[in-house]
C-alpha cells in the first residue's frame, strides 16, 4: 500500500507557511515605519501624581506637559522646579499623557539667572 497525504495535510502545511510569511512581513513593516522624530523642549521640571506613583513632566511656557521617560529620568528628578532644555525622541500618546519624550540629553539650568 502506498502512503498518501491527505488533501487537508497539504492545505495545513500551505497555511502554516503562508502565516509565517505574513508574520515576517508584518514585523518588517512595523520596524521600517518607526520614525525617530527628535524634539527639543524647554520648560520647568515637576512631579505629577500622588506618592508612590509620581511621574516627572516638563511643562512648557505654553502649558504642555511632556512626560519624561528614559534612562535620564531619575537624574532629572534632582532638578525639580528648575527650567531645563531636554532633547529626545518624541513618543506617541499613552494613557493620560498626550505628549511624551524619551530624553537622550539635557542642558542643566543656568544658575546665573
Amino acid at each position: 500500500m502506498k502512503a498518501r497525504l491527505f488533501p487537508s495535510a497539504g492545505i495545513l502545511l500551505s497555511s502554516v507557511f503562508f502565516i509565517l510569511f505574513l508574520s515576517s512581513c508584518t514585523v518588517h513593516a512595523v520596524d521600517s515605519h518607526r520614525e525617530q522624530e527628535m524634539i527639543t523642549v524647554t520648560g520647568k521640571l515637576r512631579l505629577v501624581g500622588n506618592e508612590p506613583f509620581t511621574r516627572l513632566v516638563i511643562t512648557t511656557d505654553g502649558g504642555k506637559d511632556y512626560l519624561i521617560e528614559g534612562d535620564l529620568e531619575k537624574e532629572l528628578r534632582a532638578l525639580q522646579y528648575q527650567t531645563v532644555t531636554v532633547t529626545g525622541e518624541k513618543l506617541p500618546p499613552s494613557g493620560e499623557f498626550e505628549y511624551r519624550i524619551e530624553v537622550r540629553e539635557y542642558s542643566p539650568p543656568d544658575n546665573t539667572e
